[in-house]
């Protein structure tokens, strides 16, 4: 089977990881890919390293790139002209794309969409492959959507577009497939759930960034992901003011990029708090695996926006206790005081307990540390999740 990989993304992270374990686990050696992504996207190069050989990688300029490129023309400057080139830009493009997907033979077409609707060129591509005989359309689906369909007219127009292109949508979780059934009208007959999974090797890298820092042991706790508000470091932050009164040598450690957040306002509030001492930041790596190898405790105390927790499986494929917040997807990857935990969104208190628990006892997590690697291999591993999608795509007629 020759499959068409689309991916627009702007921002890299997550949905980049998924994507490359996703097709390096594919267990039929004898599909291939052809994966296209825009010229703008910040995991470009990282794609573009990883992909095995079986995958031909392919640039396209979206229409938000091409929009931009256009307005940066002074005449175009104006908001309702910006508008209207945007209107005339889709059709425009949707032809485009169809020129360039034709005449390759595709069977399969796999969108790897962020958040529902996502990107707009993944719904022209769409109906593109459908028109060029394309029988087996998939997208992809990672975040929530952000508002309810009925509302907004850009995800009407997705609704439908889903509803008239695709034959199957997934969802990384069923919070997030309950969220699309309930926001939008798109046949929910079209919605399944394929967990996200992730290979260990893909977190280990030769190349050590030059990154040298020293870990407390017995009482070193991480926090690693993008540095938006979305991700809960305030509330981490207040909760920290209680486990450095506990354990005086305790060690935060914040793995973020350093462009993905405002770093300066949470630098600002740990002097605030008293707790700068205690935090140190490295720059996101891609040799994460050694990080994860020397931390005691890992938290993800997202606020909002979090489908699935890729952190919390990254936790447990390491053998390192998680402890998370009852958030969207979360709660579905964590048996609560087997092989993790969950705490309350926001509540300082508990998730103070909880971190200080855990330093108190060793034996605590290495058992949970050992469930959790447990829970990791039977459910949340790239090869289950590059099975299923397998399964599910060549099932589809």
């Amino acid at each position: 089977m020759n499959i068409l990989i689309w991916n627009e993304c702007y921002v890299a992270g997550g949905a980049d990881w998924s994507l490359i374990d996703l097709v390096l686990h594919w267990p039929n050696s004898e599909d291939t890919f052809v994966l296209y992504i825009n010229n703008s996207h910040e995991g470009l190069e990282l794609l573009k390293e990883k992909m095995p050989s079986n995958v031909e990688v392919r640039e396209f300029e979206s229409i938000m790139e091409f929009t931009e490129t256009v307005t940066l023309n002074r005449f175009f400057k104006h908001r309702l002209i910006k508008k209207l080139v945007l209107a005339l830009s889709i059709p425009i493009n949707y032809f485009v794309y169809k020129r360039e997907i034709s005449g390759n033979n595709f069977d399969a077409l796999l969108m790897n969409n962020g958040g529902y609707p996502g990107g707009l060129t993944n719904f022209m591509v769409a109906f593109a492959a459908q028109s060029l005989g394309i029988k087996k359309r998939m997208m992809i689906v990672r975040n929530y959507p952000p508002y309810h369909s009925s509302k907004n007219i850009i995800m009407r127009l997705s609704d439908w577009v889903s509803n008239k292109s695709l034959n199957k949508m997934v969802a990384v979780s069923n919070s997030l497939s309950d969220s699309i059934k309930s926001k939008t009208s798109i046949n929910t007959d079209l919605i399944d759930v394929i967990y996200n999974g992730i290979s260990v090797k893909n977190k280990i890298s030769d190349d050590n960034d030059g990154i040298q820092v020293s870990f407390e042991k017995g009482l070193s706790v991480g926090i690693i992901g993008t540095l938006q508000e979305r991700k809960g470091h305030q509330f981490l932050f207040k909760s920290w003011v209680q486990v450095i009164k506990e354990f005086e040598k305790a060690r935060l450690y914040i793995v973020a990029s350093k462009s993905s957040g405002d770093k300066n306002k949470l630098i600002l509030l740990a002097k605030e708090l008293g707790i700068a001492h205690s935090i140190v930041w490295i720059d996101f790596t891609r040799n994460v695996g050694d990080i994860y190898k020397q931390l005691d405790v890992v938290v993800m105390p997202s606020l909002e926006y979090e489908s699935f927790g890729r952190i919390i499986v990254e936790s447990m494929a390491f053998s390192v206790p998680i402890i998370a917040t009852k958030v969207g997807g979360m709660p579905e990857l964590i048996n609560h005081g087997k092989d993790g935990f969950l705490v309350e969104k926001n509540d300082d208190d508990a998730l103070a307990s909880q971190i200080i628990d855990l330093l108190k006892n060793p034996e605590m997590r290495k058992s949970v540390g050992a469930e959790g690697f447990n829970t990791y291999s039977t459910k949340f591993t790239a090869d289950i999740m590059s099975n299923n999608y397998c399964r599910l795509l060549h099932e589809l007629k």
